[in-house]
C-alpha cells in the first residue's frame, strides 16, 4: 500500500523525539518546519516544499505518533500543503490540518465558503463597501432588470462569519495540556482573516480585534484603531460609497441609557459601541441566548458562574465620526472561549476542561436548523469511538424531552457516534463523563501564544 509506504519514508528518521512538543511540526524534504507557519504562510517554504516534492513526493505531518501523510499540490505556481484525502480527521485537534468530519446534516454550505488552496474566499449576504441605501433610494429605477434572489445559505450573515472564523481559528475545540487566553484569541482569528478573501481582499483589512490591553503600549494600540477606521470614516454614512468594518471582542459592560438604547463596552478597548433600541430588540430576539447572558454579568443567577459573552459587530461610521453599529451578534462561550448555548452548556464545557477531555464544540454557522450534537467528545473508550454529547434544558416537557433524546440518539448511531446526554429537568448535575482513553506521549499545539 502506498500508505505504509509514506511511513517507511526516510523523512520519518529525522522526526524529533520529544515526550511533549509545545507546537505541531511537518517534516519537510527530512526537515522540521512550524505546522502552522507552513500552513498559512507556504510562500515561505517554496525551496523545501519542490525538493519534497521531487524527491519524496509528499510532506509528513507529526502531530500524532504516527506520522501522517500531507499532499503537496499547487496553485497559481505556488507550492502548499493539505491534508492527505479523507485523512482531516485523523489529525490531532490543534494541527492546523485537522478537520472535522462531516456530519450528516452539515452546518457549511457549499458556496458561501470556498477554500481555494491556501485562501479561503467567503461570500456575505453584506458587502462591505456598498453605495449608499438613502442616495441610491432617491434616484429612478432602471426598468426591466430583475435581480435574482441568491441561493440559500449561499452567502454568510454575521452569525456565519462569525463561526466560520471560530471553526477555522479551532477556538471550537479543546485538546489535553492547552490554556487559552484573550492573547491566544486575538492571534487565532487574525491569523485566519489573513488568508480570508472577502470582497476581493484579505479580510484582515476590514477586522479589528482588540489587543490585550498594555499601557505602555498605548500609542501603537490607538494607531492600530485609527487605522482600522480610517477607511469608514473616508466613506461614512452620508458618502455616495458606504463602508463598514467587523469588531469582534469580549463585552466588559451592558449599560442601559433609558431610552431603549445601551452603550457595549469591550475588554482592552476604551471605546465604547452605541446600540440603539432597534438594534437591542433584534439582539434579544436573534442573539437571545447572548442577550439574556449579558444581563448576567454582573448578577448571575441561581449560583451560575459568571458568563462571558463575544460580540461581533458589523460597524459604519456617522458623518461625525462615531461608529454606528448596523448588525449584531452574540455568543456566549465558556471562560476557555468554547461556545456554549445555555448556563448548562457551559457547566457541561467547563467540566470537559476541568478533566483535560479532548472535545469539539459543533457550529453550525448560519443554517440554525442544523441538527448537531452540543459536543463530540473524541477520547472515549478504548478504541476511541466517537462520542456525540447532547444537553437538555428544563424547559423540555417529559414528552417531548425523550422524543428528542430517542432522536439524536438515532442520528448518534447513524453517525458512528456513542451517546451520552444530560437532562437538567431531571438531574441537578451533568452525569459522569465516559471514560477516556489512556493519553498519548504528544501535546500538539498549546493552545496559548
Amino acid at each position: 500500500m502506498r500508505f505504509m509506504g509514506i511511513l517507511n519514508s526516510p523523512q520519518i528518521l529525522q522526526v524529533p523525539m520529544r515526550h511533549h512538543r509545545s507546537q505541531v511540526e511537518v517534516l519537510v524534504a527530512g526537515k522540521a518546519v512550524d505546522a502552522t507557519a507552513i500552513r498559512h504562510a507556504p510562500q515561505e517554504f517554496q525551496d523545501e516544499l519542490r525538493l519534497a516534492r521531487k524527491k519524496f513526493g509528499n510532506a509528513l505531518c507529526c502531530c500524532q505518533d504516527r506520522p501522517l501523510p500531507l499532499v503537496i499540490r499547487e496553485r497559481s505556481e505556488k507550492l502548499f500543503l493539505a491534508a492527505w484525502p479523507e485523512q482531516g480527521a485523523l489529525h490531532a485537534l490543534g494541527c492546523p490540518f485537522f478537520s472535522e468530519p462531516k456530519l450528516e446534516e452539515t452546518a457549511q454550505v457549499a458556496g458561501a465558503v470556498q477554500h481555494e488552496g491556501d485562501v479561503t474566499k467567503v461570500h456575505l449576504h453584506h458587502p462591505i463597501r456598498q453605495p449608499n441605501r438613502a442616495i441610491a433610494a432617491a434616484q429612478p429605477k432602471e426598468r426591466g432588470v430583475a435581480v435574482s434572489k441568491p441561493a440559500k445559505f449561499s452567502r454568510l450573515h454575521l452569525w456565519g462569519l462569525l463561526h466560520y472564523l471560530w471553526d477555522e481559528a479551532g477556538l471550537n475545540r479543546w485538546y489535553p495540556g492547552w490554556h487559552r487566553d484573550w492573547g491566544f484569541v486575538r492571534h487565532s482569528i487574525r491569523r485566519v482573516a489573513q488568508s480570508t478573501i472577502v470582497d476581493g481582499a484579505p479580510l484582515i483589512h476590514s477586522l479589528y480585534v482588540p489587543p490585550v490591553w498594555v499601557p505602555a503600549k498605548k500609542q501603537e494600540v490607538l494607531e492600530q484603531w485609527n487605522k482600522f477606521v480610517a477607511p469608514l470614516l473616508r466613506h461614512h454614512r452620508r458618502a455616495n460609497e458606504v463602508a463598514s468594518g467587523f469588531v469582534i471582542g469580549s463585552i466588559r459592560l451592558l449599560t442601559p441609557l433609558g431610552d431603549g438604547s445601551y452603550k457595549l463596552a469591550l475588554h482592552h478597548h476604551g471605546v465604547p459601541f452605541m446600540v440603539d433600541e432597534w438594534m437591542s430588540k433584534s439582539l434579544s430576539q436573534f442573539s437571545r441566548r447572548g442577550w439574556s447572558a449579558l444581563k448576567q454579568l454582573d448578577s448571575p443567577v441561581d449560583g451560575d458562574p459568571r458568563p462571558y459573552v463575544i460580540a461581533a459587530l458589523r460597524v459604519e461610521a456617522t458623518s461625525t465620526g462615531k461608529m454606528h453599529v448596523v448588525e449584531a451578534v452574540l455568543m456566549r462561550v465558556t471562560p476557555r472561549y468554547i461556545p456554549v448555548n445555555s448556563s448548562f452548556e457551559d457547566k457541561v464545557a467547563r467540566v470537559l476542561v476541568e478533566q483535560d477531555r479532548q472535545f469539539v464544540r459543533p457550529l453550525h454557522y448560519d443554517n440554525h436548523h442544523a441538527h448537531l450534537p452540543d459536543f463530540i467528545l473524541r477520547d472515549a473508550g478504548r478504541v476511541r469511538r466517537l462520542v456525540a454529547m447532547h444537553v437538555y434544558g428544563p424547559a423540555l416537557g417529559y414528552i417531548k424531552l425523550h422524543q428528542q433524546i430517542d432522536t439524536d440518539k438515532a442520528r448518534a448511531e447513524q453517525q458512528g457516534m456513542d451517546f451520552w446526554s444530560w437532562s437538567a429537568a431531571l438531574q441537578p448535575q451533568p452525569p459522569p463523563l465516559p471514560p477516556a482513553f489512556p493519553p498519548t506521549n504528544s501535546t500538539p499545539n498549546s493552545s496559548k501564544e
